[in-house]
């Protein structure tokens, strides 16, 4: 099972550095013939670089006097007067600096490749929309493959690690023990969210702002200096800041699941460790769901995405249904309640349908192919008032599905395996992580090549 676990993990860094060098080996300014717009692209995309950089430096410096200081707290305060030979405290805050670590080198990983792959993208659309969608796309699975494989490979590395150091110590020990990991992803995750999400939305108005208001020129106009920043902006809370919360979702999930199938499986490895087995399978599947990926024109490119997490799921269910019958017992027991693995399949079942019907609807809510949104561009007609009021309706209404999908998703999986039910559910919606990360950095890498191509003045048809 270990064995397992970590080849699928060497796997997902091994795509990642696969698509990196795939994306990175594209000359720069390909395709441009005109050595002025080849020069501004390559001091525009200079630029964002090392803004994007500047920026993580900063935030990693205050990280560091964090995880300096809330590890010693763990240390100290965490311990069980009826383990005194453990010293749970010790290894709790090398589990908790361990996940603040991985978490970091995530979002460092995505906001690099998202740095690299936004001017090659905007170089790929003179070619074609096609070639454009793919470097992005490309660049996108950077972030996904490295990001689960690392959180895949802190997972089980860290057990790896505890069970020899501490041998012969009980399992739901241990898993307590390594839920400092899961703890140090999320505690990363708030500041790369939060720091990443108030840089972007300052940098974004305020580049709209002096821009649109004060000088009267059009958004990513290369003679408002702000632009830079904004487009800095997207990689911050976009890439890095997104790729950190879900790892510490990921992480967090896997480890209370592990936790309370400690209690049933502490003489079942293979059982024990199905928990962080969930995410190892979605890595083949996200391999194997990339191959769908197929784009001619424009109109392909949103299909296109929805159907790599259509495919994804499904691949992940049918998956997890073998790995189910293979790694779980037929029945087994938590705290007097028995269970079958086919609960627990059906519990992770719930919670990958949920994630693809929530994701599902907040397109519905948010696209402007559908009713919703071109309702409010109507209302838009009349004042920014409407547009305030319709907007806000529409934001408390598209929250409604999602809160009943949630609700379905806790009541199903806890009627039929309890809260390790809950647990393995809420693992479930992450399953697909590979692909969904995959489209997130996608977003942002296409977004700033828009914008670089509106500031190299390369024409409205690459721009678009």
């Amino acid at each position: 099972m270990v064995i397992v676990i970590m080849a699928s993990a060497f796997l997902g860094l091994g795509i990642a550095l696969f698509y990196y060098l795939k994306v990175a080996n594209i000359p720069l300014t390909q395709g441009i013939e005109n050595s002025e717009e080849a020069e501004k692209l390559i001091r525009i995309h200079g630029a964002i670089a090392r803004g994007a950089m500047a920026f993580l430096k900063a935030e990693y410096k205050y990280m560091v006097y964090f995880m300096a200081g809330f590890a010693i707290v763990i240390a100290l305060l965490i311990d069980d007067p009826h383990t005194p030979e453990v010293n749970e405290g010790i290894y709790t805050a090398i589990s908790f600096l361990l996940g603040c670590v991985i978490s970091i080198v995530s979002g460092f990983i995505g906001m690099r490749i998202a740095t690299i792959g936004n001017a090659r993208t905007t170089t790929a659309a003179k070619n074609s929309i096609a070639d454009a969608f793919y470097v992005a796309l490309n660049s996108g699975a950077v972030m996904g493959f490295g990001l689960v494989g690392l959180a895949v490979l802190g997972l089980g590395g860290i057990y790896l690690i505890l069970d020899a150091l501490l041998p012969g110590i009980e399992k739901h020990i241990l898993m307590e023990v390594m839920a400092g990991f899961g703890l140090g992803g999320s505690s990363i995750a708030l500041f790369g969210r939060v720091s990443g999400g108030i840089f972007t939305k300052a940098a974004d108005v305020g580049a709209d702002l002096v821009g649109k208001v004060e000088q009267g020129i059009p958004e990513d106009d290369p003679r408002n200096p702000a632009v830079i920043a904004d487009n800095v902006g997207d990689n911050v809370g976009d890439v890095a800041g997104m790729g950190a919360d879900l790892f510490g979702s990921c992480a967090e999930s896997t480890c209370a699941a592990l936790v309370i199938g400690a209690v049933a499986f502490a003489t079942n490895l293979e059982a024990l460790l199905f928990p962080i087995l969930i995410s190892a399978v979605g890595i083949p599947v996200g391999l194997v769901t990339m191959f769908t990926a197929r784009v001619k024109e424009e109109k392909d490119v949103a299909p296109a995405l929805k159907r790599l997490l259509i495919v994804a799921t499904g691949l992940s269910a049918a998956a997890m249904y073998f790995v189910s019958i293979w790694a779980l017992p037929e029945s087994f027991e938590i705290n007097g309640e028995v269970y079958t693995n086919m609960d627990v399949f059906l519990c992770y079942l719930t919670g990958a349908v949920t994630g693809l019907l929530v994701g599902l609807l907040t397109e519905y809510y948010t696209s402007h192919d559908f009713k919703p949104v071109q309702e409010v561009a109507k209302a838009s007609e009349t004042g920014a008032a409407t547009n305030i009021i319709f907007g806000l309706a529409l934001g408390y209404h598209s929250a409604t599905g999602s809160i009943l999908l949630l609700a379905v998703s806790i009541y199903m999986p806890f009627t039929l395996a309890g809260m390790y039910g809950v647990a393995i559910a809420a693992i479930g919606m992450l399953s697909t992580l590979v692909v969904g990360l995959t489209i997130d950095a996608y977003g942002p890498v296409a977004d700033n090549a828009g914008g670089i191509a509106e500031m190299t003045g390369m024409g409205e048809s690459v721009r678009d």
